[in-house]
C-alpha cells in the first residue's frame, strides 16, 4: 500500500453530507466585520456526549440476552450493517481521539509552544490530526475511502458547531454561527491542500503549512513599505529599524521540527495498520508531539539524519525526510 501515490491523486476534499452543505453554501451576512472566529476560549468546552470516550455505564436493559438477540435479528433490516452506517459508527471513535488531543497536550501547546488558549488553537490542532487520519482513509478502496472520509469530516464539523455554540452562548444569532462555520470550512479546505502538498514534498513545505495555520505565521516580517515611503526614507538618510526576534520566535524552529516529525511518524504508524482494522475504527493511540526530542546542534542533527536517533536521548523517532 502506497499512501504517497494515493495522496497525490486529488487535493479536493470530499463534501460532507449535510452540515457543511447547509452552512457553507451561504456567504456570511456580516461582511462588514471580518470575524476570525471565537477567540475568548480559555479551556475548550467538553465535547458532545457522542464524542466523549468516557461513556456512562451501560443500562441493565441493554445487557438482557433477549434484547440483544432481538436487536441482532432486526439490525440487518434497519441498515445497521450497511457501508454508510458502518462508516458513521466507526468514524465516531476515530474522531473522538482527534478531538481530545489538545486536552492531552495542553502544557506543551500553551507553555512550550506559547500558543494562545483559544478556540482557533483547538481547531487548528484538531484539524492537523484529522488531516493525518484523512490521508490514511484515502488509501482505502475507493468506495470505502469516500464514505469514511465524508463521515469523519462530518463528525469534525458537528463537534466544531457544538463547541462554537458553547463559546458563543445559547442566544447567538444563526447568521454569526453560519459566518464562523464558513470561516472554518475555508480553513479546512486550504489547510488540507497545503497538508497534502507538505506530506509529498519536503519537510520545509510541511513545516510552512503548520507555521501558517497553527502558529498563525508567528515571526513573519512586516510587509515592506510602499515605494514612495521607502524612497523618502532613503532621501532623509534614515536607517530602517530591524525588529529582533522574541524568545518565542527563537524556539519556533524546534517546535516546528517536533510537529513535522509527529506528522510523519503518525502517517507511518497508520500505514502499518491494515485496511480492515482501519474500517473497524482500530487506529491505535496517537503519539504525543511533546515526546519528540529535537536535535541540538549540527552534530546531533547529522546523527539523527543517519540513524533516526538524537545523541542526547538515544530515543528512536521517525525520520522527517521528505
Amino acid at each position: 500500500m502506497s499512501m504517497t501515490l494515493r495522496v497525490s491523486r486529488t487535493l479536493s476534499r470530499v463534501p460532507t453530507r449535510t452540515l457543511v452543505r447547509l452552512y457553507a453554501s451561504q456567504p456570511p451576512e456580516a461582511a462588514e466585520k471580518k470575524d476570525k472566529g471565537p477567540t475568548t476560549l480559555v479551556h475548550p468546552p467538553s465535547p458532545p456526549l457522542e464524542y466523549d470516550r468516557h461513556r456512562s455505564p451501560i443500562s441493565s436493559l441493554s445487557k438482557n440476552p433477549w434484547v440483544i438477540r432481538a436487536v441482532k435479528a432486526i439490525a440487518p433490516f434497519m441498515g445497521y450493517y450497511s457501508k454508510t452506517t458502518t462508516a458513521i459508527r466507526e468514524t465516531r471513535p476515530m474522531y473522538a481521539k482527534c478531538g481530545e488531543r489538545l486536552e492531552q497536550e495542553t502544557d506543551f501547546l500553551y507553555k512550550e509552544c506559547a500558543l494562545p488558549p483559544t478556540y482557533q488553537t483547538w481547531f487548528q490542532f484538531t484539524l492537523l490530526h484529522v488531516l493525518i487520519l484523512t490521508a490514511r482513509l484515502r488509501a482505502l478502496p475507493p468506495d470505502d475511502s469516500r464514505t469514511y472520509q465524508a463521515e469523519l469530516i462530518n463528525h469534525f464539523f458537528l463537534d466544531i458547531e457544538h463547541r462554537m455554540r458553547a463559546v458563543l452562548g445559547p442566544k447567538v444569532p444563526e447568521r454569526i454561527v453560519k459566518g464562523y462555520l464558513n470561516e472554518m470550512r475555508d480553513q479546512w479546505r486550504g489547510g488540507g491542500v497545503a497538508f497534502d502538498l507538505g506530506i509529498i514534498d519536503t519537510d520545509a513545505t510541511l513545516a510552512g503549512m503548520i507555521w501558517r495555520n497553527l502558529f498563525a505565521s508567528r515571526g513573519a516580517p512586516p510587509p515592506p513599505p510602499s515605494s514612495s515611503s521607502s524612497n523618502s526614507s532613503l532621501q532623509d538618510g534614515k536607517e530602517r529599524r530591524v525588529l529582533l526576534a522574541s524568545a518565542q520566535d527563537i524556539e519556533l524552529p524546534s517546535s516546528l521540527y517536533k510537529f513535522v516529525v509527529h506528522v510523519r511518524r503518525e502517517l507511518k504508524r497508520l500505514e502499518g495498520i491494515s485496511d480492515e482494522d482501519i474500517k473497524l475504527g482500530h487506529i491505535g493511540e496517537w503519539g504525543a508531539v511533546s515526546s519528540i526530542q529535537a536535535p541540538e546542534g549540527a552534530v546531533d542533527y547529522e546523527a539523527w539524519q543517519a540513524t533516526g536517533q538524537t545523541i542526547r536521548t538515544g530515543g528512536k523517532q521517525a525520520a522527517a525526510s521528505g
